[in-house]
């Protein structure tokens, strides 16, 4: 979910090329994740709080602040996603100037059984604090001061490893 369009700023330190210029960011990475997998990939051009998410499936938030971390709760909390086995994972994954994250969640609890993991706590369970978040009000691509690894689109060779 993004309604933000690509731009020619975006291609230096976002996972863009050149053909995306003009699309919306989510519509150019769904269409091509399937491409690359073969599977119908959703996307929505609207804001998390108009958008609807659908079981099963997998959230990948990108966002920098609180308010969009917590839209995003809001749209999965009605869902019951809380017992194992629902087929739901929130990836949120971020970065500041000097550090990125990616927290991985399904439940309200983590749950293992047999030395295998069936579900771990949400990303704003696990840390909060990204709910107290505040946006910068600046996108990545304006970031001159970012360190040179944060962030970077990796060369086409690297996805053989």
């Amino acid at each position: 979910m993004d309604h933000d369009r690509v731009e020619e700023r975006n291609l230096r330190r976002q996972n863009f090329t050149w053909e995306d210029l003009g699309k919306f960011k989510s519509e150019a990475l769904a269409q091509r994740l399937a491409r690359k997998y073969g599977r119908t990939v959703a996307y929505s051009t609207l804001p998390v709080k108009m958008a609807g998410i659908s079981l099963p499936g997998l959230v990948i938030g990108c966002v920098d602040n609180g308010l969009a971390r917590r839209d995003i709760a809001d749209a999965v909390g009605s869902h019951p996603f809380t017992m194992p086995g629902w087929g739901f994972w929130w990836v949120d994954a971020g970065n500041g100037d000097s550090y990125g994250q990616i927290v991985i969640g399904n439940a309200i609890e983590e749950v293992f059984e047999g030395g295998r993991c069936f579900a771990l706590p949400l990303p704003i369970i696990q840390r909060p604090e990204l709910l107290r978040q505040v946006s910068e009000r600046r996108g990545c691509a304006d970031m001159e001061e970012q360190g040179p690894v944060i962030n970077q689109s990796w060369p086409r060779w690297w996805s053989r490893w």
